[in-house]
């Protein structure tokens, strides 16, 4: 027969005092008659999610303090000087947004953002310094102009200057010195709700991106929630991030880490962290095709009394990005990652994201999707593969 309960004595048991602390903060949920581990385990379970409850509030804090400061610094337009001159002889006067797949957009006081078709432009100029990128992955920094016979853009330094032919032009973005004028990105919220079920899904997603000289970087977080008519509340957290440490090629290696949250697939938390080496496949007019291979590290945290796993795995992925830059802008993009387990034998997981915007203006409305796998999921997963699309709309920051 069970005895009563009683509180544990917390001095004797051969832990860390700032371990008995956090115990002696639970409340004094252990107890005599009942496995102390598996308490032990209950408690850090409660504590992790208690722990990335905390971080998905202040990770929603930081990113709309960061739209906002990103918001504000964009609003400090330039003077609009730049010249567009056209072959049939017109001139336009605005700031120049971006060459993108053959697409020239131009921001301009009387006429809004207009969108131009490269082969109709004769000749450019700005004050102004700008990225400009060859065809094969070149980059130059500069004021940019147009050489005397109209052929070729030149890029002008204060030490140099290139010279880069028209035809090999692959794309032209502004450039500043100020940290958050470099930032570019996109927040959206959604939201559905199904009366006949009583279930109710919520999302927030968001991305960033900053690019200098020598890297480019993205940060991104997902969040969806599914909350039932039992109140069961099912939650996917990703937060990512990625640095590109560019190279005067199409060629380059990067650093990655993530932090996931996925109940259906009993993942409490899991940490990711490596490196890959990658290479622009695709460049044209219309789409981009980016390919990684790299090595990861995990750390799992199990949903329930397990204990934490650590995990090497091997990275393949490929990212599909394609555009319609004149008005109204679309994009889709594409990605997914296969991980292949070098520790634990016959394991591989499985991440795919769809992401489809279309640009009114700054807001977007669009369609976000996800995928997840995992062929040897923690024992007490409710299932191998998790997935969700979502409805959202958001607004742009920093273009």
């Amino acid at each position: 027969m069970r005895q009563p309960d009683r509180p544990v004595n917390l001095e004797a048991l051969q832990l860390p005092p700032s371990r008995r602390w956090q115990l002696a903060k639970a409340g004094g949920n252990l107890h005599h008659g009942e496995p102390l581990m598996g308490q032990l385990a209950v408690i850090q379970t409660s504590g992790m999610w208690a722990t990335m409850q905390t971080l998905r509030v202040a990770l929603i804090a930081f990113i709309l303090v960061s739209s906002l400061m990103s918001r504000v610094a964009w609003s400090y337009d330039r003077d609009k000087s730049d010249v567009i001159t056209l072959r049939n002889g017109d001139k336009i006067s605005g700031d120049i947004i971006t060459l993108n797949h053959g697409i020239l957009t131009l921001k301009t006081d009387n006429i809004g953002t207009v969108n131009i078709e490269w082969p109709a432009v004769r000749a450019i100029s700005s004050k102004f310094a700008f990225a400009v990128e060859r065809m094969g992955g070149m980059t130059y920094y500069g004021v940019i102009t147009t050489s005397a016979d109209g052929t070729a853009l030149v890029v002008t330094t204060e030490a140099q200057s290139a010279t880069i032919p028209f035809t090999d032009l692959e794309r032209i973005s502004q450039y500043s010195p100020r940290f958050w004028e470099r930032i570019t990105g996109n927040l959206a919220l959604g939201f559905s709700y199904t009366k006949s079920s009583d279930i109710s899904v919520g999302s927030v997603n968001f991305n960033a991106n900053y690019r200098s000289t020598a890297v480019d970087s993205s940060l991104s977080f997902s969040s969806n929630t599914t909350r039932s008519r039992d109140n069961d509340e099912t939650d996917r957290d990703v937060l990512a991030a990625t640095v590109i440490f560019l190279q005067q090629s199409r060629n380059f290696w990067s650093l990655l880490g993530s932090l996931e949250r996925d109940k259906a697939l009993g993942i409490d938390a899991r940490l990711v962290g490596g490196a890959g080496l990658g290479r622009r496949l695709v460049q044209s007019t219309y789409s981009e095709i980016t390919g990684t291979v790299g090595l990861v590290a995990t750390e799992e945290w199990v949903t329930g009394d397990e204990p934490a796993r650590s995990n090497a795995e091997g990275l393949i992925g490929a990212d599909w990005k394609i555009f319609r830059f004149i008005d109204p802008k679309t994009t889709l993009d594409f990605n997914f990652f296969v991980y292949p387990s070098l520790s634990e034998s016959g394991r591989y997981r499985g991440n795919s994201n769809l992401s489809f915007k279309h640009n009114i203006g700054d807001f977007t409305i669009g369609l976000s999707g996800y995928f997840s796998y995992d062929s040897h999921p923690p024992e007490g997963a409710v299932e191998k593969s998790d997935y969700g699309v979502t409805f959202n709309l958001g607004f742009s920051f920093g273009q």
